[in-house]
């Protein structure tokens, strides 16, 4: 509840998997084929504080391949606030980084006006990150009210980020995702490899990045739906208020029922090689 307040040094990993044996490490650690089960609640205005942060990640050294991780992070209620915070001390960026490892499932819900923060140190950058490592990722902001803001030098979030991983991002009902670098800030769906999918749904709004891509090395889609679901670019400084659709993998843009994009300029492919974009524009408004 309101008041109530944890610190955490360091790195926070949610879920993690870790398989170690005798032959390859010299002892015995974790069980074959296990399955790990974590859970965070920041509720009715209680607030959590940490450097930086890995939901389903911890590398099984000796995994058989099998080892499960399912966690998940619930951000609910005004004044609810998870901030991650990076360090300058410790050289560390403000990074949130889900589904890190194989056969992991991670999911970050943010509602009725919770509030998650990336705030970077100075010099230092807040990256969002889901699907590193063949895991699964699920993020979902709704409600008016609720905010995720990224904060830093760069401020980049990737939906669907390496290695074959799956991840999908859904920003509803009023919600906003923000991010502002004062170097550079990307927002980027399906990198290398990798499945990515974003909503905009129901008067959601995203904005800040400087350049959007969709299918950049992966296969891509962003579905903006509903009247005042907005996707916005950020246009100060130079070669900014990019929106691009396929620039290096397959990418799916669709725009409906008064929703709203918004870019100083659109990419539709990039006339090279097998790579696809596509834009779909219906509905009245």
């Amino acid at each position: 509840g309101a008041g109530s307040e944890a610190r955490l040094l360091g790195q926070m990993v949610v879920g993690g998997t870790q398989r170690n044996a005798v032959a390859s490490d010299g002892w015995d650690f974790g069980s074959p084929n296990g399955v790990t089960h974590a859970r965070i609640e920041v509720l009715a205005g209680g607030r959590l504080v940490n450097e930086w942060v890995d939901l389903g990640g911890w590398h099984p050294r000796a995994a058989h391949l099998n080892e499960q991780s399912f966690a998940d992070v619930v951000v609910s209620g005004a004044g609810s606030t998870w901030s991650i915070r990076g360090s300058a001390l410790g050289g560390n960026d403000a990074v949130l980084a889900m589904g890190t490892q194989q056969r992991s499932t991670t999911t970050l819900t943010v509602s009725q006006g919770g509030l998650v923060q990336l705030q970077a140190p100075d010099a230092r950058s807040a990256g969002l990150y889901l699907s590193t490592g063949q895991g699964k990722s699920h993020v979902t902001l709704s409600d008016s009210g609720t905010r995720l803001e990224l904060k830093g030098v760069n401020a980049n979030v990737s939906v669907g980020a390496s290695g074959g991983g799956s991840a999908t991002l859904i920003v509803k009902d009023g919600a906003l995702l923000t991010q502002e670098g004062s170097s550079w800030s990307q927002l980027t769906v399906g990198e290398i490899h990798s499945q990515g999918a974003m909503e905009i749904l129901g008067g959601g709004q995203v904005s800040g990045a400087r350049s959007v891509n969709i299918g950049s090395g992966g296969t891509g889609s962003l579905l903006i739906d509903g009247a005042g679901s907005l996707l916005s670019t950020e246009r100060s400084g130079s070669f900014v208020g990019q929106l691009n659709v396929g620039p290096s993998g397959s990418g799916m843009l669709t725009v409906r029922n008064g929703g709203q994009a918004s870019a100083f300029a659109l990419q539709i492919g990039n006339g090279y090689g097998a790579d696809r974009g596509e834009v779909l524009l219906e509905g009245v408004g």
